[in-house]
């Protein structure tokens, strides 16, 4: 199965909108702005998908459940501090291979210009209704 993505110039408007969703400060902008200019270059604009990771009550949201390209990682905490863990698993984030302390109303961005291989897929967990929202960037593997 191949993971579904769209032309990098439409994700890079619904991952701004998703900034906006989300309330993130103009410095997070500014940091997603720098990605999709790095990206355009470097990478030749290959097609990305923006998926969306909203603070939930359950654990084990898959972003994606085939091999891919993480891209970045833009969080805004929610009325709770929580850690944040995805793993290189299509079903589970029972074994993080990353973890992200995330505050309350604190926001964090982390971003792989040429892309992270995740083998399996990757799984999010933040398990908590106020906890951080926000969104992953994702391509093809």
């Amino acid at each position: 199965m191949a993971l579904a993505t769209q032309d990098a110039v439409k994700a890079k408007r619904r991952a701004f909108s998703a900034l906006q969703t989300f309330g993130e400060s103009s410095s997070m902008s500014q940091i997603l702005s720098a990605f999709f200019q790095e990206h355009a270059q470097k990478n030749g604009n290959v097609n990305l998908q923006v998926v969306e990771a909203v603070a939930n009550s359950t654990t084990d949201a898959v972003v994606a459940d085939v091999a891919c390209k993480l891209y970045g990682v833009f969080l805004k905490g929610g009325a709770t501090a929580r850690a944040v863990t995805w793993a290189d698993h299509a079903s589970s984030a029972g074994t993080p291979t990353t973890t992200i302390p995330v505050g309350v109303a604190e926001q964090v961005a982390y971003v792989w210009p040429a892309g992270a291989a995740y083998a399996n897929g990757i799984t999010f967990d933040e398990a908590g209704a106020g906890g951080a929202s926000g969104f992953f960037i994702i391509g093809a593997a």
